[in-house]
């Protein structure tokens, strides 16, 4: 007997189920059979049972197919091996007749599509969606496949050769091959099991005495027949989660019947749309899926018993949920306005996943202050897709602390540990399609599992990302990989490249020459030590698999070379990769399996293989169970209708959801589609049903409903559309539609003063966003100067180097910090342009060779050999342009003085220091200094400093003049007739420097004094100091650390600027091309 009992509340059904649990099973050891649609659900019903019995034991709860499964076993005896037909061999046996069923006509189609498939990959996609495909044949269409089957060949049509008719012709062909030696599959045991229920000899004996299904709103059609079949047996007992209690299997949206009402007027038939009923605008339109499980239900005259109940709370939730329970329409008369204070229904439009994530903690943190009795585990947080949103709400949620955290869990996805034991897998098995470039390698050098099978430790990555960026890597293994693309013969910025440069730097340290060709990438003494032979041995495996990937292979050869490659690339060393390496050896023992079982034979290329393993490993091995007592995020998948206080619904885009899963054009369920088969929008309609009427106090929807670079709208999903609208439409408010009331619009940033400024809505609990009030700037980096250190003499080099950058110096030299720039990411392509830091560099040692007699193009040689500079003739373009303007300074330097150039050492008294050091560069006709590349104002300090010594100590037979020549122009600073006391000044500021930052920076400093006038010097210099199109002097780390707290451009800025006036004074420019 088939007892149905339908209420709008889990909790009413739960009620019910417990009083049927009540009444034990005559025999005490078999366990009670509840049938849910989900995992999640049987946990729910897990712990509510324990709850309300104090244990939950002896308790089975399969799902549906498995259920199904159990009901042929325990009344048709025993069942024959229908491997042949599950959903991970049949695509296997497809793929093999795909090439011998290639002959007949049918196959037409096919063949055109499989042509120029090199690499097999179209082939085993199409195998893949037709498996999939004839796997739901088997359920939804058991009818058609055994049709098929009585036909020797396929009916021919009178009429055209339709689409339709060449994809039955060539399906059926396919599936009769398939089963002339397996004719048993479910589709036949469905045959089977009705024909002897018809025949009244089914083995009952062994059927449950007693059967529930809980919480299921959808099932094949063939599954409720077998379902209504035993049900004369024994005790079904069919707890529905329905809607609403009055007849709605007669609803229709107006969208609906306004597409049918013009079709009948194009066919000329009777407008018969008075018959039909749009009842609740939100219950017609989203509950398709269950209004035809309901009307199926109906079809086999359950006995059936009602126990809805009304929802008491006074709010806009509980009255949206009254509405549907009772099919009611109030957009024609409207029902009272909504409460000032009713937050029981909100929407929050934000501009990006990571501020929704954040928006959710934040509300999340508020609702907890409101209602002292609310928990973690009363919250429900969903989304279409949960892995987007992952990563995010591990780096709010996870990153909260102390009072701000909330305890949070993430289900249906796998374990961070799986997760990179996956990638690591997927990502050896596309080094035969992957360009190996320094990123991807590196990438999979930094994933744990195969760094330390290799003694790649974390600390050591960033110094390995430094090497091999220094060390010309940007792509390909080796000179093989770069010929196969059809690229010169050159291991040039390859792997074998960089590391033939590293392993010989490691040898020899640095050298001017190379040695066979190689120029050594040399490294500190011991640093590459720990890292550099794992490195050279990770590089040799990768070779080596990637030529055996460049092969096909077949499946059985396929299995030992994968675990193969587990166990060479693999470590085995950290515990907490063993789940996920076991899985991954699991899932390569199930493909052997598959295709053995398959008979399948024949060569498999690299990239079938992980399209294979991609969709296998995609498959959520579930992470952290439904429901812990934490906050659980999940998918929105179909039937986790479990009531919770709050449900918050993530990313419901326009774009995202409902989902769309568009058919393949031989899909012949959706050509003719019947009642009870599944539709992805349909379901994701009724799921958004589900969770409206599952939400017992709050129910939130945010979206991505504003455009991250120019703020315009964008519309939220079609089905949170409807339901404001009919918010909108039902509760009406002046002045605003009450929908706008209830969203609150998000700052862009996580830090914006709107989230504050004391408003509820956009309100932050994050501290690290909050602003500095205006009264309280930022900590000072230093508020009193440091000690004096007690310095007597200064070398002339520390001066130099102290006035290039004197907040730089203070940093390294007093406070002891280190301000290394390096670079994040790696760069990817051999460069076709010169970096002119590089390109200064290669000219300055044009420059030197020249001065030593040296061929300067030797230079070009060695950076074109260590793959610093661009290859072929945009290199040589290079060289020509730096040769030139090397040769031009040396040119105009000589055209001076004789070299070699005379020094002078000297140490002076200065006050109460000494200054000591040496004056180089000295000719008859003065001091020269020479630099290829345009004079800057640190060239212009060094250039005074140099100067006002040498008016100082006056050596003998040299010109008190200093000139310096660079690429743009030429220097001259004239005599100075008392240099001692601007030496002391400069002498003083060194001492003061390194007690505080001095507010001096030379590019912006030379600004404010070069210009005609103050007002437009500190113009000069703001545009200088911040950002702009370009990066400012502001973004400097020493600036951003040292002046924290600090107007950086104050009065101390504009004094010190003053140190340039008496060197622009004395200071003649002439240009170089004069």
């Amino acid at each position: 007997m088939a007892h149905l009992y339908r209420s709008n509340r889990l909790e009413t059904l739960f009620s019910l189920l417990c009083k049927i649990l009540a009444e034990p099973l005559s025999d005490p050891l078999t366990p009670e059979i509840i049938v849910v649609p989900n995992p999640g659900m049987a946990r729910w019903l897990t712990h509510r049972i324990a709850q309300v019995t104090g244990i939950a034991a002896n308790l089975a709860f399969p799902l549906p197919a498995s259920f199904i499964w159990q009901i042929f076993e325990d009344t048709l005896g025993e069942l024959p091996d229908l491997s042949a037909f599950t959903r991970d061999v049949l695509p296997w046996r497809i793929l093999t007749r795909l090439k011998t069923l290639a002959a007949d006509p049918a196959m037409t189609e096919i063949n055109q599509y499989l042509e120029d498939d090199a690499d097999g990959m179209r082939a085993f996609q199409l195998a893949d969606t037709i498996g999939d495909l004839f796997d739901q044949y088997l359920v939804f269409r058991p009818d058609m496949l055994l049709d098929w089957e009585k036909q020797t060949r396929p009916q021919s049509s009178s009429g055209p050769d339709s689409a339709s008719t060449r994809h039955h012709r060539w399906q059926a062909l396919l599936w009769r091959d398939l089963t002339r030696n397996h004719p048993r599959h479910r589709a036949s045991l469905l045959q089977l099991f009705f024909r002897k229920s018809a025949q009244c000899t089914l083995q009952t004996d062994n059927l449950p005495e007693r059967i529930s299904l809980f919480g299921i709103n959808s099932l094949a059609p063939a599954y409720l027949a077998v379902i209504d079949r035993i049900s004369r047996h024994t005790d079904i007992h069919i707890f529905h989660l329905s809607p609403c209690r009055q007849a709605w299997d007669d609803i229709l949206p107006e969208r609906l019947l306004t597409i049918k009402r013009k079709s009948w007027r194009n066919e000329e038939r009777a407008d018969v749309s008075a018959y039909f009923t749009s009842g609740n605008p939100l219950l017609a339109s989203m509950g398709m899926m269950g209004r035809e499980f309901f009307s199926q239900l109906l079809q086999y005259n359950p006995e059936e018993s009602n126990h809805y109940r009304m929802p008491q709370a006074d709010t806009l939730l509980a009255s949206l949920q009254a509405d549907i329970l009772d099919l009611e329409d109030r957009t024609g008369m409207p029902g009272p306005a909504v409460a000032p204070d009713d937050q029981s229904i909100s929407f929050h439009n934000c501009h990006s996943r990571m501020r929704e994530i954040q928006v959710l903690h934040d509300r999340l943190l508020d609702l907890f202050g409101a209602d002292p009795a609310l928990k973690p585990e009363d919250i429900l947080v969903m989304a279409p897709d949960i892995s987007r949103y992952a990563p995010l709400a591990a780096g709010v949620f996870g990153a909260a602390e102390g009072e701000l955290f909330i305890p949070w869990s993430i289900a249906d996805r796998s374990s961070d540990e799986e997760d990179m034991v996956r990638r690591a897998f997927l990502g050896l098995l596309s080094l035969r399609s992957s360009r190996c470039s320094a990123t991807e390698i590196m990438d999979l050098l930094e994933n744990r599992v195969i760094g330390e099978q290799f003694m790649i430790r974390e600390e050591d990555i960033p110094a390995l990302r430094r090497r091999v960026a220094e060390s010309g890597v940007r792509w390909g293994l080796d000179r093989r990989q770069r010929r196969e693309r059809g690229l010169e013969d050159s291991n040039i910025h390859t792997w074998e490249f960089g590391l033939q440069r590293l392993l010989l730097g490691h040898i020899t340290g640095p050298m001017d020459t190379g040695l066979q060709g190689i120029i050594p990438s040399a490294t500190p003494a011991g640093s590459s030590r720990t890292w550099l032979g794992g490195l050279a041995q990770f590089i040799r495996q990768l070779q080596s698999l990637q030529e055996k990937l460049s092969r096909e292979h077949e499946a059985a050869d396929w299995s030992e070379l994968l675990l193969e490659m587990v166990d060479v690339f693999f470590t085995i060393e950290l515990d907490e990769y063993a789940d996920g390496i076991r899985l991954l050896r699991e899932t390569i023992f199930d493909f052997a399996a598959h295709t053995e079982r398959a008979h399948f034979s024949g060569p498999l290329s690299a990239a079938v293989i992980r399209s294979h393993f991609s969709r296998r490993l995609a498959t959520s091995t579930g992470g952290q169970p439904f429901l812990t007592g934490k906050v659980t995020f999940c998918n929105m998948v179909p039937m986790r209708s479990v009531p919770f206080k709050v449900i918050w619904l993530l990313g419901m885009n326009d774009a995202d959801y409902p989902r769309s899963q568009r058919p393949p054009d031989f899909d012949l369920m959706a050509k003719k589609p019947r009642i009870g088969d599944r539709n992805r929008r349909d379901d994701d309609r009724y799921l958004f049903l589900e969770a409206l009427l599952s939400a017992r106090d709050r129910f939130i929807i945010s979206w991505t409903g504003r455009d991250q670079r120019e703020n315009s709208d964008l519309p939220p999903s079609v089905v949170v559309a409807e339901l404001r609208d009919y918010i909108d439409r039902s509760r009406p408010m002046e002045g605003q539609p009450t929908s706008e009331r209830l969203t609150t619009a998000h700052p862009l940033q996580p830090f914006s003063r709107r989230c504050f400024n004391g408003n509820p809505k956009t309100a932050s609990y994050a501290k690290i966003w909050a602003p500095t009030p205006a009264a309280e700037e930022k900590n000072i980096f230093i508020s009193d100067p440091l000690p004096d250190t007690g310095l007597e003499e200064i070398p002339l080099s520390s001066l130099i180097r102290f006035w290039k950058h004197p907040v730089r110096y203070f940093l390294e030299q007093r406070v002891g910090l280190r301000l290394t720039i390096t670079e994040e990411l790696l760069p990817d392509s051999e460069p076709f342009t010169l970096d002119p830091l590089r390109g200064y560099q290669i000219k300055h040692s044009m420059l030197t060779r020249l001065l030593a007699g040296q061929d300067p193009l030797s230079a070009c040689h060695l950076a074109e050999a260590s793959g610093q500079l661009p290859r072929g003739e945009i290199g040589r373009r290079h060289c020509r342009e730096m040769l030139s303007q090397a040769a031009s300074v040396l040119e105009r330097a000589q055209a001076l003085g004789a070299f070699p150039a005379a020094t002078h050492e000297f140490s002076l008294s200065l006050a109460a220091i000494r200054l000591s050091g040496a004056l180089d560069g000295l000719h008859g006709c003065g001091r020269i200094s020479f630099r290829p590349g345009k004079w800057t104002a640190k060239d212009l300090l060094q250039l005074w400093i140099h100067h006002l010594l040498l008016c100082l100590t006056r050596p003998r037979s040299i010109e008190p003049v200093s000139i310096h020549i660079g690429t743009d122009a030429t220097l001259t600073l004239s005599p100075v007739q008392d240099p001692g006391p601007e030496l002391e000044r400069l002498a003083h500021l060194f001492l003061q420097g390194l007690n505080e930052p001095l507010h001096f920076y030379p590019e912006v400093s030379l600004a404010l004094a070069s210009a005609a006038n103050p007002p437009t010097g500190m113009n000069k210099a703001r545009r200088k100091w911040h950002s702009d199109f370009f990066p400012g002097e502001e973004e400097d780390p020493a600036y951003t650390i040292a002046l924290r707290g600090r107007d950086p451009l104050d009065e101390r800025f504009r004094e010190l600027a003053e140190i340039f006036h008496p060197i622009l004074e004395t200071m003649e420019t002439n240009d170089a091309t004069a």
